[in-house]
């Protein structure tokens, strides 16, 4: 504890009480006397010595300072206080009347009652050296480092080395606090922290021969922990802290915290989690009641990132219930809203969109916006919420009003990209990330806008491929395999892609190989309305090359629905048998979606198909999924299949009945078997059982199982492998079949 450097004028011997007859002793006398009882903290005997001084002499100033101080020192504050206020009554014009007040307040912990005393002491005696010292000291402890050091250099041999190096961190400790400051012009957000991290580097750089500063040089090394946070260089906060560490240096809490920050930006989630975990156990303080939701925030993503999840939602819960939704602040007359209520009720909102849950998260954040309908952040939440569920337009509805209210935030701007995105508006989103690259290039999060972006501008390779481990139906054949693929090029004009690929499928007929092979090349065109896609193909079947030719659109009517149409001259789904006979098919098909969310999702279809050999066959379905079940880690659908086919021709070689009923409903279970950051392992099986019904033949049972797993690699990546088994009736005899099929897209 640093005391005040009129400590010492109430120092000297420790005597008796002077009792005896003749002359009283000297002012000079007591005060030595009743100073050195005070420094061996005798404070009764130091008291009543002083308190005898003062009946001897009673005008004595330095004798009513030491009793003032000694009575602070002893911990009486109210008789001290009472003390000092006849000090300055009685001296009103000593400094030493309001310094040692001033020293009163300084034992009281009131820092800044200390400096207003201390503050009239300096306009009395400005020239005095000790009352220079104490202005600066008085400064220094109120958090007015900086002050402080502009008069301590104005005066070299005030302080001594050691006081000025603990000054020195001080002054660099309040810069590296307004470094972390963002209420700044963008252009000049690393102006202050550029400039204290160059002069904590000179600065260690001068004391680093000297011996005496070797403690000094540790917390500038731990304070700098904090500036290099605030310049997001996240890296060198960890390789200072490992250093630190290495060299037997306990971190303290604030240091604690910008490190735990740093390896969870660094997608180090587990060590973040033990650091926030250690961090939250210290007793409450000032510090710690002032960044504790923040903290609280981070140990919630930092177990989220673990695969932590319920234990991620409850630090969330309760770091929410923790909150005060308002905060009373002393001299103020009116409450004022806590900003960390709101953090932790979006961030516990967030948490449901997080694990999948976006029906909860839905309702949660619609409450909240209404209830404050112009809070951008709640705008901007809900825009992410929406996108999830599948409303793009929804979210580009509530990112235009952010936007009236802070045009060019960080959080609008990136939504409003990642909108874009989804939207297919390319040029928008060029434009938006390359905004946010340009201002915001440090940021973790423009960083990963900027990454979806060049993964979207990257080449595409597509395949898909199935092989019958054991079938022999009427249909498919036997030993049958196949696979399509082709690479998409880059985006070229934003909208436009050329691809190409080959493809093949081969079966087995009673005992007769039939192989049908394809090249196919061609342009699609992506905006926000639709995709087109269009195609020419040379087709191999035993019969020389035919030119085949597909166009298919997709568009995009708003949020919920969707209309597809497509014609194919030479249609691939022409079956391997009537291909054999050069028998082709030519197709138009016509689907409608509807998806209200993710939860829910419905598909007709309707094809039509003519065969060179006569036959019309008309294929409807209808498709549909809904969601029974969420979990972080698992889901379970219900789907259900319908198809109906009517065929016109009776007696062809191919597969081809008359008219034909399947009904199908079936369960689905996924569950995550590994998920971290953009990595994520899953597997599922299916189940269904229903009905098949062909004409002629009656009804029968159709069973399918199935189990699969999907990978999905840093977004490059996603492939699907799937076995299935089937058992159902064709004509009227039952067959079994097993098959694999496998999915690639990978940018590359």
């Amino acid at each position: 504890m640093r005391l005040s450097p009129l400590f010492l004028l109430a120092g000297a011997l420790s005597l008796p009480l002077y009792t005896q007859a003749g002359p009283p002793p000297s002012v000079e006398v007591f005060k030595q006397d009743a100073g050195q009882l005070r420094d061996q903290r005798n404070w009764t005997a130091a008291i009543a010595l002083f308190k005898q001084g003062i009946q001897q002499h009673p005008n004595a100033l330095s004798l009513a300072v030491g009793l003032t101080m000694t009575l602070a020192d002893a911990g009486n504050i109210a008789l001290a206080r009472k003390e000092a206020q006849q000090l300055q009554t009685k001296w009103p014009l000593e400094p030493d009347a309001y310094i040692a007040a001033g020293y009163v307040e300084f034992r009281d912990q009131k820092p800044y009652a200390r400096l207003a005393l201390v503050d009239k002491a300096y306009a009395i005696a400005p020239q005095l050296a000790y009352v220079q010292r104490e202005y600066v000291l008085a400064l220094q402890g109120a958090g007015m480092p900086v002050p402080a050091s502009r008069i301590a250099e104005k005066y070299p041999d005030l302080l001594t080395p050691a006081q000025k190096r603990e000054l020195k961190g001080d002054v660099l400790a309040e810069r590296t606090r307004l470094a972390s400051i963002t209420a700044r012009p963008h252009s000049a957000r690393f102006d202050i922290a550029d400039r204290v991290l160059a002069e904590y580097a000179r600065t260690i750089a001068a004391w680093q021969d000297n011996p005496d500063a070797r403690q000094d040089i540790v917390r500038l090394r731990l304070d700098r922990l904090s500036a290099l946070h605030a310049r997001k260089r996240y890296a060198d906060v960890v390789q200072e802290y490992e250093a630190l560490i290495d060299q037997g240096v306990r971190i303290p809490d604030y240091g604690l915290s910008v490190v735990a920050s740093s390896y969870l930006t660094l997608r180090e989630p587990e060590t973040a989690a033990q650091l926030y975990q250690r961090l939250l156990q210290t007793p409450e303080g000032e510090w710690r009641a002032q960044r504790r939701a923040d903290d609280e925030i981070g140990l919630y993503y930092a177990l989220l990132e673990s695969g932590r999840y319920e234990e991620a939602l409850s630090v969330i819960a309760q770091a929410n219930e923790r909150q005060p939704v308002w905060l009373y602040i002393p001299g103020q007359p009116e409450r004022m809203p806590n900003p960390g209520k709101l953090d932790t009720a979006i961030t516990q909102t967030m948490a449901y969109y997080a694990l999948d849950d976006l029906e909860t998260a839905e309702s949660r954040i619609d409450v909240m916006v209404e209830k404050a309908p112009n809070n951008t952040a709640l705008r901007t939440a809900r825009a992410t919420v929406y996108r999830a569920r599948g409303w793009p337009r929804a979210a580009e509805r509530d990112l235009q009003m952010a936007q009236t209210m802070t045009p060019r935030a960080l959080d609008v701007e990136a939504g409003q990209a990642y909108t874009a995105l989804q939207l297919q508006e390319w040029q928008q989103a060029d434009m938006l990330i390359s905004d946010l690259v340009t201002r915001y290039p440090e940021e973790p999060r423009v960083q990963a806008l900027e990454r979806d972006w060049h993964i979207h501008q990257r080449p595409e390779l597509r395949i898909e491929a199935y092989r019958g481990l054991a079938s022999d139906n009427p249909a498919v054949g036997n030993r049958d395999w196949g696979f399509d693929s082709a690479i998409y090029t880059s985006p070229f004009k934003h909208h436009w892609r050329a691809f190409a690929g080959i493809g093949q499928a081969t079966a087995s007929f009673d005992d007769e190989n039939i192989d049908y092979r394809w090249q196919r090349a061609g342009l699609e065109w992506r905006s926000r309305e639709m995709n087109v896609e269009a195609e020419l193909s040379a087709n191999r079947f035993g019969h020389g090359v035919k030119t085949g030719a597909r166009l298919q659109a997709d568009f995009n009517l708003n949020d919920y629905w969707q209309l597809g149409l497509s014609g194919a001259w030479l249609s691939r789904e022409t079956p391997l048998r009537a291909l054999k006979d050069n028998i082709r098919a030519n197709s138009a098909s016509f689907a409608l979606r509807w998806a209200p969310h993710e939860r829910t999702s419905l598909s007709t279809g309707l094809t039509y198909s003519r065969y060179t050999d006569g036959n019309h066959r008309l294929l409807a379905l209808v498709m549909g999924r809904q969601r029974l079940f969420t979990q972080p880690n698992y889901h379970v659908d219900a789907t259900l299949d319908v198809s109906f086919q009517r065929n016109t021709l009776s007696n062809a070689n191919y597969f081809n009945p008359r008219n034909d009923l399947t009904v199908v409903p079936g369960l689905s279970f996924n569950q995550t078997l590994h998920r971290r950051y953009d990595t994520h392992w899953r597997h599922f099986i299916t189940l269904a059982a229903g009905t098949y019904t062909q004409k002629g033949y009656g009804t029968g049972a159709l069973f399918s199982v199935g189990y699969g797993q999907r990978l999905s690699l840093n977004k490059v990546l996603d492939a699907g492998l799937t076995v299935t088994g089937t058992s159902r009736p064709y004509d009227g005899a039952r067959e079994k079949e097993l098959r694999i099929q496998f999915d690639l897209n990978y940018r590359f």
